[in-house]
């Protein structure tokens, strides 16, 4: 069981004007996004949009002290269905359309035709500068993408996501078991430098090493603190 490690699951966070700790976590989440896209593809780039605020952030941190805490890494998952009911685009046809990537485009609509039930994309994975390239990275990046097969677990659905060259996530993405959505799955991030990605996807299936990642992360997924305007789990701080 791991005992250093806490996950936040936050959503809606301003939706409730009484819901002060909850937008305390989120604003934490923004700000390692904000330091973590800026040390990796400059700080020209700005990664917050409207998506932020209905969809789900996942944030592994650490407790500092009883009023504050130190954040890890984190990332963002849209689902379709909220796109739909907040009249927004999914971003991973957006991303293909404006690319013209047309193979990759059929791949993802036949997706979101075929999910029984809903499907989201996974997005802004960031894990703190100073972690980078050190041990303890390792161990977050575990815990992270774990929390993210356990969440889709509990739902019930898949997931597709992006995978930035740059930073060789398309290797690790592959290694817990996701599939290129196409044969021609390449496409440019118009939105950081047209960056080279590729779009990928997941479907219920892990491999090894994802499935040891699910059940590593599976304590801390367990315990973990929500945060919903709708819904409140338990407080930080209780």
């Amino acid at each position: 069981m791991n005992d250093e490690y806490k996950l936040a699951v936050i959503k809606n966070p301003f939706f409730n004007k009484e819901y002060d700790k909850g937008k305390f976590i989120f604003s934490q989440a923004i700000s390692l996004r904000m330091e973590g896209y800026a040390y990796v593809h400059g700080e020209n780039i700005i990664p917050i949009d409207q998506y932020d605020f209905f969809s789900t952030n996942l944030l592994i941190y650490k407790e500092k002290a009883k009023e504050n805490i130190i954040p890890f890494a984190c990332c963002k998952i849209i689902s379709y269905r909220d796109c739909l009911k907040n009249n927004l685009p999914f971003p991973p046809l957006e991303y293909l359309k404006g690319d013209k990537n047309k193979d990759s485009l059929l791949e993802v609509t036949k997706l979101i035709t075929e999910a029984e039930n809903d499907i989201s994309f996974v997005c802004s994975f960031t894990i703190a500068p100073e972690l980078q390239g050190t041990q303890e990275s390792l161990s977050v990046i575990k815990y992270t993408l774990g929390s993210v097969l356990n969440w889709h677990k509990d739902k019930k659905i898949n997931f597709i996501t992006s995978a930035t060259l740059k930073v060789k996530t398309d290797k690790l993405f592959k290694r817990l078991g996701l599939l290129e959505v196409s044969k021609n799955p390449l496409y440019y991030l118009k939105s950081i430098n047209n960056e080279e990605a590729i779009m990928m996807k997941y479907i219920h299936t892990p491999s090894k090493q994802g499935k040891k990642w699910l059940n590593d992360s599976f304590d801390l997924w367990e315990e973990r603190i929500e945060y919903n305007s709708s819904k409140k789990k338990e407080s930080i701080y209780a």
